[in-house]
């Protein structure tokens, strides 16, 4: 059986795996179909098309991108759009400085709280990658201020917690414009951490699917997702979340997957895109 993964993260955000690297421990664990979905970003694309073909996986080119509404953070998942559209990379580009900004900011805040660490620190482990939380988080590890990433997170990095920094956000409606004018398809990410006024607010913008598998979806959450989605005729996406920081992401690897019934719903949502990508291999 064909495993199904369409949500990994690379070092190309805040994973910490090569594409490669991911790609063949994706492999490894019996994964036959795989998305890297970086946050905001789409460097990894173009080397997990030619990992994939070498590996004989097949790869769906994804990102997670951030957005906003009534004061909720939300992530949403695009597939099959084309990662080369010179709007999505200007506003690709106008994120990572906004990202540049926040982390700044952060780093403000955790040398008032005592960490002697600088912005040089930080953008050394991003490298050309989108400054994410995490990076911040290995920096104060690398220093010697916590042990962990999630000691990092519970003590300072949490949302609203003492070196927090709200980002600043594109709203939903314009990433389903944008994605949807690329011919991409795109997905309410790990809907457990939005209301559920949120997520119908989401559905009515016109949103394609919803990611039904995930880790922090337990199985009376993925029936319930999956009810949703069948009652509003959307896909229904899943994966792994995978970035590789600490144990359970390897134990979580091919163990939260997709049927082929709803990959192949999802590929001939969008023909026309998918056969513009030579996947076979």
């Amino acid at each position: 059986m064909n495993k199904i993964d369409l949500h990994l993260h690379s070092a190309f955000s805040d994973g910490i795996l090569e594409p490669f690297e991911l790609l063949k421990l994706a492999k490894d664990k019996g994964i036959g179909t795989a998305s890297i979905a970086d946050h905001d970003t789409v460097s990894a694309i173009d080397n997990s098309l030619e990992f994939s073909k070498k590996l004989g996986i097949e790869f769906v080119p994804g990102i997670e991108i951030s957005s906003q509404l009534d004061n909720t953070e939300i992530h949403l998942l695009a597939y099959y759009f084309d990662y080369k559209n010179v709007t999505i990379l200007e506003l690709l580009e106008e994120i990572k400085q906004l990202r540049t900004i926040r982390a700044k900011e952060i780093i403000k805040k955790l040398n008032k709280i005592g960490f002697l660490i600088n912005f040089n620190n930080v953008e050394r482990i991003s490298g050309s990658s989108p400054i994410c939380r995490p990076h911040i988080a290995e920096a104060l590890i690398s220093k010697g201020y916590v042990k962990s990433y999630g000691e990092a997170f519970k003590k300072y990095l949490y949302d609203s917690g003492p070196a927090d920094v709200k980002k600043s956000f594109i709203s939903p409606k314009d990433v389903i414009k944008l994605i949807h004018s690329a011919n991409g398809i795109l997905f309410i990410a790990h809907p457990i951490l939005l209301e559920d006024a949120l997520v119908n607010k989401l559905i009515s913008f016109g949103i394609d699917g919803i990611e039904v598998v995930h880790p922090m979806h337990r199985d009376k959450d993925i029936k319930k997702y999956r009810i949703l989605a069948e009652e509003n005729n959307l896909l229904q996406s899943g994966g792994s979340d995978f970035h590789g920081r600490d144990k359970r992401d390897y134990n979580n690897l091919g163990k939260y997957t997709i049927d082929e019934s709803n990959f192949e719903r999802i590929k001939r949502y969008s023909p026309d895109h998918f056969r513009s990508f030579n996947f076979t291999v």
